[in-house]
């Protein structure tokens, strides 16, 4: 058996090349052993533990379970038979093992009953027995004696009992595992299994259950699921959602009539071209191939270093220079990475243990790119300047920006405005979603230095580096920069013009963006009805296109502009605000935030205050998604929105 870490075991390899049978006798023989430390942590040990000792590990009981259900008729008979001449003779939290391994026999039931009454029944072990015992009345003895058991196996309880015979049981648990604890974060797994287990039951009095929790933070995305998926109960909601969940409900009645049906549907000759055509789609950018030149940054080029006003303090304040024997023995170290600037000493009882790299070794082990500085590494730039430019545009540097001081890092790349930083500041902007922003406006900050690195690596035969420069030559072109580009490739020559002249006359539209994988709660027929300015509606087609391109259109799309001159300002604004408020009846999930920033590709008024309201209430408790909702009302930039902001700044801890 493996550690219980690794959650790995031989049991699967067992039952597909033995059979069932020995991997039964394989789990049981294992429960008289546990995994222990041995030597003082140096080796894993197995020790024999007392025949009545608590069990440590259950690795691999689920995987036997899956295989015993999972299998023919004959293998399960066989199996079974073996179980049940075994059980017999096993001790009592062995047997509890075999009744788990076969839920559809009675055996949990008839151990459950014996179990109950006796002393063994105060031992919290006998709560597997709850994923195969199927008497209600049995399950609700155990449960009352261990809540805990509730939660754990809410699902498999709900699946064999008929009705909502358990109803009263998991409605009971709901309002204890929705405290907070005194102790820790208030977990959420547990009350949505039991959430989930109710609904389950589908009748009236589970839906009563539910209703009260609808705008509940933590179940609200359960509870919401279940109305969605059985409208037949959406009466309750009427007498029984309280709260936030009154509007949570009117907002499903909203979805649930869908979108308007009134008016013609729209000829697709009608429907604007962008949304027939999908033209950002991967495959979609026609054209030859791109052309290559052998292009150098001419010379002469301009290239500066701008140190920020304030340089971090360094902590080395002692330091002397190296001997030959160690700085032979730092040139090895370095082969493989190493500080470049101070070298640590773990002599024993010095007086200074910081050595002083030489700094033209330390600048030529820098340049490799496997190296990193002891000081802030703003320190180095400052003491080097351009002379360090080299290590800091290695590729390995990018992964920098993953870890710990990733701030520090990006601030000593913006130092060097040189052409020559241009071709990194644009895999930043590509590859570094988090980093992206601050990168581009790097880049149009200095357009007029840093253009010819870019014109450069476009024109050039990696592929990598020729299409992130090419993305970062279209979106300053697309910030007004066309003539800086032009004038930088210019001084490139007539081929690398030529080769920037095609890059700039393509269509806008085609970014060859890949359309992520849409949310389960996503119902485009529950949103609102999209019309053109004649008044006809947007088939389903092309409200399935324009939810695509929501999804992967970057700021200034020219395709939201063409879809926003044809179709009505406050249909398309409603369209964007059924996204958002599926997002939020989703829980919100960071990964599919799209469909909050579909409020700021189609602006409106009562959308900016529906996520300032949102931002006003996440910034008391859920940092993660109040930031979301900032950034966005940032991203909307009109007066009102900054207002917003700005009393959120004022009156909320978030700030």
């Amino acid at each position: 058996r493996a550690s219980e870490d690794a959650r790995t075991t031989l049991v699967p390899g067992v039952v597909v090349t033995r059979g069932l049978e020995d991997a039964l006798d394989l789990v049981l023989g294992s429960f008289g052993l546990t995994l222990g430390a041995g030597r003082g942590g140096w080796m894993t040990a197995v020790y024999l533990q007392e025949p009545d000792g608590e069990r440590r590990y259950t690795v691999g009981d689920a995987d036997l379970r899956h295989a015993s259900c999972a299998a023919s008729d004959e293998d399960y008979e066989r199996a079974r038979d073996h179980a049940d001449r075994l059980r017999r003779s096993l001790p009592t939290f062995e047997q509890v093992l075999v009744a788990e391994l076969f839920p559809d026999e009675p055996w949990a039931d008839e151990l459950l009953a014996e179990l109950l009454d006796t002393e063994d029944g105060e031992d919290t072990r006998i709560t597997a027995l709850a994923s195969a015992a199927r008497d209600p009345v049995l399950l609700t003895r155990l449960c009352r004696a261990f809540p805990s058991a509730i939660p754990q196996y809410a699902l498999d309880m709900a699946c064999v009992t008929e009705g909502d015979t358990l109803l009263s049981l998991f409605a009971e648990a709901l309002p204890p595992l929705l405290e907070k604890p005194r102790y820790g974060p208030l977990l959420k797994t547990p009350p949505r299994l039991v959430a989930t287990a109710i609904g389950l039951m589908n009748t009236r009095a589970a839906a009563e259950a539910l209703a009260p929790y609808l705008g509940d933070r933590v179940l609200a995305p359960v509870v919401t699921d279940f109305f969605r998926e059985h409208p037949e109960h959406a009466a309750v909601l009427a007498t029984h959602a309280t709260g936030r969940g009154k509007a949570t409900a009117e907002r499903l009645a909203e979805q649930r009539r869908g979108p308007e049906t009134e008016g013609r549907v729209a000829d697709p000759k009608e429907v604007p071209a962008v949304l027939r055509d999908r033209p950002w789609r991967p495959g979609t950018m026609k054209g030859p191939a791109p052309r290559v030149a052998k292009a150098t940054l001419p010379e002469g080029y301009e290239e500066r270093v701008e140190l920020p006003e304030q340089l971090p303090e360094g902590h080395v304040e002692q330091y002397r220079a190296m001997t030959k024997e160690e700085l032979a023995k730092w040139r090895a170290s370095v082969e493989t990475g190493d500080a470049v600037d101070f070298s640590y000493s773990h002599t024993p009882r010095a007086e200074i243990r910081y050595l002083q790299v030489p700094p033209e070794e330390g600048l030529a082990a820098w340049s490799t790119g496997r190296c990193w500085t002891a000081e802030p590494v703003l320190l180095w730039v400052a003491a080097h300047g351009l002379a360090a430019l080299d290590g800091f545009i290695q590729p390995s540097r990018l992964g920098w920006l993953d870890y710990e001081l990733a701030d520090q890092h990006f601030a000593a790349l913006c130092c060097f405005v040189s052409p020559r930083m241009a071709p990194m500041m644009a895999r930043i902007a590509v590859a570094r979603k988090k980093w992206r922003a601050k990168a581009l406006r790097w880049l149009e900050r200095h357009v007029e230095t840093v253009a010819l690195g870019l014109v450069v690596a476009a024109a050039g035969a990696e592929r990598e580096p020729r299409s992130d420069a090419e993305q970062a030559l279209l979106h300053l072109a697309g910030r007004g920069h066309a003539e800086v580009l032009r004038a930088a490739a210019k001084r490139c020559g007539d081929e690398v013009m030529a080769i920037l002249d095609e890059l700039l006359a393509r269509d806008p539209l085609a970014i060859d963006a890949k359309p992520p994988k849409r949310p389960a709660f996503l119902h485009l027929d529950g949103l609102p009805a999209v019309t053109l300015t004649n008044g006809a509606r947007l088939d389903d087609d092309a409200r399935d296109a324009l939810t695509e391109m929501l999804a992967v259109a970057p700021r200034g799309y020219p395709g939201l502009a063409r879809v926003a001159e044809a179709c009505d300002a406050e249909s398309l604004a409603g369209f964007a605000g059924g996204l958002l408020e599926q997002w939020l009846l989703g829980d919100a999930p960071g990964r599919h935030d799209w469909m909050l920033h579909a409020v700021v590709h189609v602006p409106s008024e009562a959308n900016e205050r529906r996520v300032a309201e949102l931002a006003r209430d996440w910034a008391r408790n859920k940092k993660a998604k109040a930031f979301r909702a900032c950034e966005a009302l940032g991203m909307l930039g009109t007066d009102r929105a900054l207002m917003h902001l700005g009393h959120i700044a004022a009156t909320s801890r978030f700030a």
